[in-house]
């Protein structure tokens, strides 16, 4: 199975996020209320999009009637593989403007530089070890 997904990184639109160095709003991180856009339902994909998708692949799935299991004795299982890229822009804690590290003696103005997208990967085996005899 191939399961993917695209989504907006930031619905609203909203540029006072959590990220304070983005002119956000530290109180209230949550705050929505952006653009004429409380309801989150204008995407403005100038932000970034979200990318998702997952591949699933199932062995000896398990039968609906469990006399039958003993006909097929296999364990059943489904192994995962799946991961997200974001393109929007982040910023980068580590180093600042200049590629210095941030914070660090030659750091002058302790501003971060933005990096561009965001990636994770994923691996589950979700695989039955062991059933009692029927």
């Amino acid at each position: 199975t191939v399961m993917f997904a695209a989504a907006d990184d930031n619905p609203p639109g909203n540029t006072s996020n959590s990220f304070g160095i983005q002119g956000g709003n530290p109180e209230d991180p949550t705050n929505q209320n952006a653009n004429g856009n409380a309801s989150g339902t204008k995407f403005n994909m100038g932000t970034g999009a979200l990318l998702m998708t997952e591949l699933q692949y199932a062995i000896n799935p398990q039968p609906d009637d469990m006399s039958k299991v003993t006909k097929d004795p296999g364990l059943p299982g489904v192994y995962k593989l799946g991961g997200f890229y974001d393109t929007g822009r982040f910023p980068d804690y580590r180093y600042n403007q200049s590629g210095q590290p941030l914070g660090g003696p030659d750091d002058t103005t302790g501003i971060p530089r933005w990096d561009r997208g965001n990636w994770m990967v994923y691996g589950i085996v979700d695989q039955m070890l062991w059933r009692p005899s029927l």
